[in-house]
């Protein structure tokens, strides 16, 4: 009798926020573990707040959401410094730090809320998050990860009625901050070298032009995201991640890949996909998601069959088994992207007609 060999996706988890309860304490989110256990010594970021408390309100009927969120909201109202202004974690006794000019963090933060607020989580969690989003009226951040995260919370506001306004300003506001061209015909990223979280900057451009109705922010989105991912795609047509380090021009050993680079990337793809149904973006979504089931330049699986927390990167050696609120919350955001694709392939939608870009 041949043994058919289970497909490399089917392999992975169906997705819950359960494997997030491990990592809450009286505090909030914590944000690494030692292996598989947590450290309240790492402290409760702020930024891994705003990530728990969006994917909450992406999951509002998962067991765990509704009270996630509630821990997520009281570590954000506790990491208020002053109106605007969030410190970027919490100690493990549950006080703020000093550095409250952390954009990245608080605009992480926004990104959690936008989708909260205007979730069918319950209604005391809705109305906390609009409660603090309207102290973030007016930011504005020159750094482009932290612009995108405020862009994209605008769009998302944006559909909503009770928070057109506010969606607008943070639009308007941080989208300026946006780059969109390449810097040259062989180099179409808009950075110099690729970063960190890099798929984010194409999807906050997607998702302003769907908001704005303008083509061109549209068409960088795409020529980015189609560039990002030709760049990022193995021989063997796995993804390879760029770590932090390497430099966009350099051939160094593919080493640290982080899991949010599977998320950034799944989630851009997938708001590509809903602007241009090419199969090249939803491929793009699975294969993001079967990176975690071990479709990668290691061929490991990057997450914890135990308990549903994902490893924290795939290193030159294999890979790094502390499990961080980060790596646990990418491999949630990208199993959502999966089965959302999955959904939208099955029943497509109605599409706006968008021109097709090369």
């Amino acid at each position: 009798m041949t043994i058919t060999a289970e497909p490399i996706r089917d392999r992975l988890p169906r997705v819950s926020m359960i494997p997030v309860l491990r990592l809450i304490d009286e505090n909030g989110v914590i944000a690494n573990s030692n292996g598989s256990i947590p450290d309240p010594l790492s402290g409760h970021r702020t930024d891994d707040a705003g990530r728990a408390l969006g994917l909450a309100a992406m999951l509002p009927s998962d067991l765990a959401s509704a009270e996630i969120a509630e821990h997520c909201l009281a570590q954000l109202q506790r990491s208020l410094v002053s109106p605007g202004h969030f410190a970027s974690r919490l100690d493990e006794r549950g006080n703020p730090n000093e550095d409250i000019d952390n954009d990245d963090a608080t605009a992480r933060a926004l990104w959690g809320l936008s989708l909260a607020a205007t979730s069918s989580l319950p209604s005391s969690s809705r109305d906390w998050s609009g409660d603090l989003l309207r102290l973030f009226r007016s930011f504005q951040s020159p750094l482009p990860r932290a612009a995108a995260h405020a862009v994209i919370a605008g769009s998302t506001l944006l559909k909503s009625d009770a928070h057109q306004t506010l969606g607008e300003d943070l639009l308007l506001r941080n989208i300026q901050h946006m780059p969109h061209g390449g810097l040259s015909n062989s180099w179409v990223w808009p950075e110099v070298c690729l970063n960190y979280g890099n798929g984010i900057l194409a999807e906050s451009l997607l998702h302003a032009g769907k908001a704005l109705g303008n083509m061109q922010l549209v068409s960088d989105g795409l020529d980015q995201l189609g560039w990002l991912l030709k760049r990022e795609t193995s021989p063997e047509g796995h993804f390879s991640f760029t770590p932090i380090s390497r430099n966009g021009s350099t051939q160094d050993a593919v080493i640290d890949q982080r899991p949010l680079e599977a998320w950034t990337t799944a989630s851009a793809c997938a708001i590509a996909h809903s602007i241009d149904p090419d199969q090249l973006w939803s491929d793009a979504v699975f294969r993001a998601a079967d990176w975690f089931a071990g479709a990668n330049d290691q061929n490991i699986p990057m997450w914890d069959h135990e308990n549903g927390a994902a490893f924290d990167a795939l290193t030159a050696d294999g890979v790094d088994e502390n499990e961080s609120a980060e790596a646990t919350l990418a491999f949630i955001g990208t199993l959502i992207e999966r089965d959302r694709m999955k959904s939208t392939i099955e029943n497509p939608p109605i599409r706006l007609l968008w021109p097709r870009v090369s």
